[in-house]
């Protein structure tokens, strides 16, 4: 008899979770939502370079000197995930675990992603040539690294625009205004740079890094971080009798109440006497 009744307890405990998944299954509505940006996707690497900029001009060159000991023809081909990887491990060879941590949450977030934007738009705003590498001197813009020298003996002049979130190598403040417009993961980068850092040295010019990749790819950046509230209303016009449907629903909402509440009346019902019988029972079997 206690094992009839044990049973008994189980088949009603299990139609009870089986009409409760019933019952949330037809009230949950899963609806995913995802928010792009108006802008195109724009590089890991060159958000990593911004977080570090905020921390400092010394710490962004930094960054920027390690990243170029990778193997940027194999990071250049490799997948998102593998280049993350890649931009995670050179970084926490930088940060402390509280700055570490803070850095993997603006990337997750995409926190800099306007920041290159905004390098990408002064590109576009300037109508560069279709090179890897632009430089622009004041009132002249080229291509060939060579002309630079050129331009400083003949002494060019003219005007350049010089912005705030600019990335200015070094201090110095005399020499022509030498703005370089190029990809950090380029191999070919540590060239350019090498050559433009060995003529501010020299006293010639003052270097000046812009964020510039000429084939950007041409899907939007998803944001992550943000709320949002869908609100759906059915526009459609129907002629309906008001009483009939609040009638209908007083009487299904009467019914489902009671219906309910004779159903948990009965089960402890049989949850108390199974209880009685089975103290009942139990005195029997000792």
């Amino acid at each position: 008899m206690v094992r009839s009744v044990k049973s008994f307890r189980l088949d009603h405990c299990c139609i009870l979770i089986l009409v409760a998944s019933f019952v949330d299954s037809k009230i949950q509505k899963p609806l995913t939502i995802s928010l792009d940006a108006r802008w195109n996707h724009t590089p890991l690497h060159l958000e990593a370079a911004e977080f570090f900029a905020e921390e400092g001009a010394d710490t962004f060159w930094r960054y920027v000197t390690d990243f170029q000991k990778l193997d940027l023809k194999n990071f250049t081909t490799a997948s998102e995930k593998v280049q993350y990887e890649n931009i995670i491990e050179l970084a926490s060879r930088q940060l402390s675990e509280g700055r570490f941590a803070l850095f993997k949450l603006s990337l997750a977030l995409r926190a800099h992603s306007p920041a290159v934007e905004a390098f990408q738009r002064i590109a576009q705003d300037k109508e560069l040539p279709d090179c890897e590498f632009v430089f622009e001197l004041p009132g002249h813009v080229t291509c060939i690294l060579e002309e630079i020298d050129s331009f400083i003996e003949e002494r060019g002049s003219g005007l350049i625009d010089v912005y705030g979130i600019d990335h200015e190598f070094g201090a110095s403040t005399d020499g022509v205004i030498v703005v370089l417009y190029a990809d950090i993961a380029h191999p070919d980068f540590h060239r350019y740079h090498n050559a433009l850092v060995k003529r501010l040295t020299q006293g010639k010019i003052r270097y000046i890094l812009r964020h510039h990749v000429s084939k950007s790819l041409n899907r939007k950046v998803r944001l992550g971080g943000y709320g949002v509230e869908l609100a759906l209303k059915s526009m459609e016009y129907k002629s309906q009798d008001d009483a009939s449907i609040k009638e209908r629903e007083t009487s299904t909402s009467d019914e489902d109440t009671d219906s309910v509440d004779g159903d948990s009346f009965e089960i402890e019902n049989i949850m108390v006497s199974s209880v009685h019988e089975v103290s009942r029972i139990t005195p029997g079997a000792d």
